[in-house]
């Protein structure tokens, strides 16, 4: 009895796996070779579809650089945080000289209490002005009699260090910017009906002139079908 390639609800599949059914027909077409399986001209389109769905399933996933900006994020308004408190609390110092540096300090970082709870998109801001108030000789003298000049410089890198993870979030987005025009639902549908011209040409081939190539070729596709209906199942 011929063997032809079995159906499955392509409808019903997430976008997930629906865009891995596609890629791993597509990759079976490649390993075969499209001439040999007749199909030379609709699995060109077909490839082309997918690729566009690959894009819209990357457009689906979080931003990498998302984790990135989180982090830095974190790390520097800790680093405030930091700051500030050393500053609060060499206020009590038993040592006159440290005593009287954490006054100093904390005379001209007075408005910058707090900013640690600030938007982001204001803080990078804010903390530059800290810095070089913080920059200033007096204060570099105070901030070395509390042995702080370390975590001011490290507050410093963290601050750059974030800049430089939003510029690279803005450039993801600016990149994906394109993505946002597909459609998934007709692209999902386009690339289905390529798919089920391949197989219209496939499985008349294995009515009236088969080859080892088309026979092992639907073999592997109605495996890789078998398993994606378990999963969608589950």
């Amino acid at each position: 009895m011929t063997q032809l390639i079995n159906s499955i609800p392509l409808k019903h599949l997430t976008v997930a796996l629906h865009n891995d059914f596609h890629n791993k027909v597509s990759e079976a077409i490649a390993d075969f070779g499209a001439e040999a399986l007749h199909i030379a001209q609709q699995a060109a389109a077909y490839a082309e579809l997918i690729d566009r769905e690959n894009s819209i399933v990357k457009r689906q996933t979080a931003y990498v650089s998302t984790i990135k900006l989180k982090v830095t994020d974190r790390t520097r308004d800790n680093g405030v945080g930091v700051v500030m408190q050393l500053i609060n609390t060499h206020k009590t110092s038993i040592i006159p000289a440290k005593r009287k540096a954490a006054h100093g300090l904390a005379a001209i970082t007075a408005n910058y209490k707090g900013i640690a709870r600030h938007h982001r998109r204001t803080l990078t801001r804010e903390i530059d002005s800290l810095l070089a108030v913080l920059d200033t000789e007096t204060a570099r003298t105070h901030l070395a009699t509390l042995a702080m000049t370390d975590e001011v410089e490290a507050l410093r890198t963290a601050n750059a260090q974030f800049e430089t993870a939003m510029n690279e979030k803005v450039q993801e987005v600016v990149e994906r910017a394109p993505q946002t025009s597909l459609n998934t639902l007709e692209l999902r549908a386009a690339v289905d009906q390529a798919y089920a011209a391949i197989v219209r040409v496939i499985n008349a081939y294995a009515v009236v002139q088969s080859s080892p190539q088309v026979e092992e070729f639907i073999a592997q596709v109605n495996a890789l079908i078998s398993l994606t209906r378990q999963i969608a199942e589950n």
